[in-house]
């Protein structure tokens, strides 16, 4: 491809998009086009990533799922661009982020399922990102997820249930998602 059919593409491409029509808080992803001796990156939009719901997805304890996968549409933002470069970091996180969600909003009975949840989560992440990182990559996480006065209050709330079941739990295989 000579310098000019790229250039030619690269103007095609901006007529096609309008900047103002572009949300800032569109999650971005490069990707290289090159030839033997140049490589451009072209920014490209990844749809497949929510939209932040801002302070509207403050107002509930739930929160916005919009793709109703437990996983809260600001967490699954800030783990798809954080840990965008490591899929099986990025996967655990989202099976925490769900485990801790369940334990917010209680939508599995009983309190040992989520204990269960919360556990074999927690291990997945430090299997895949290594005991350093998973416990800074947790931390994060959690002070992400209990952002509002109300999600942590409804998490301590039924953290005493959690914490009298844990010793029910035994020795079970852990599978990661």
């Amino acid at each position: 491809m000579t310098l000019f059919s790229l250039v030619s593409v690269c103007a095609q491409a901006q007529e096609l998009i309008n900047p103002s029509d572009v949300y800032q808080g569109d999650p971005v992803k490069f990707i290289p086009i090159s030839n033997s001796s140049i490589t451009f990156f072209v920014p490209v939009f990844d749809d497949s990533i929510p939209q932040d719901p801002g302070e509207e997805g403050k107002a509930t304890v739930a929160g916005i799922d919009s793709d109703n996968d437990g996983v809260r549409d600001d967490i699954e933002r800030y783990i798809s661009l954080a840990y965008d470069s490591d899929p099986a970091v990025r996967d655990s996180l989202y099976q925490f982020a769900a485990a801790q969600q369940s334990a917010i909003i209680r939508t599995v009975e009983p309190a040992q399922d989520i204990n269960l949840m919360l556990i074999k989560a927690r291990s997945c992440v430090t299997i895949s990102a290594g005991e350093q990182a998973a416990e800074k990559a947790i931390v994060d996480l959690i002070s992400k997820t209990l952002n509002t006065y109300k999600r942590s209050k409804a998490y301590a709330a039924n953290l005493e249930t959690y914490l009298s079941n844990i010793n029910e739990m035994g020795g079970r295989n852990i599978q990661c998602n």
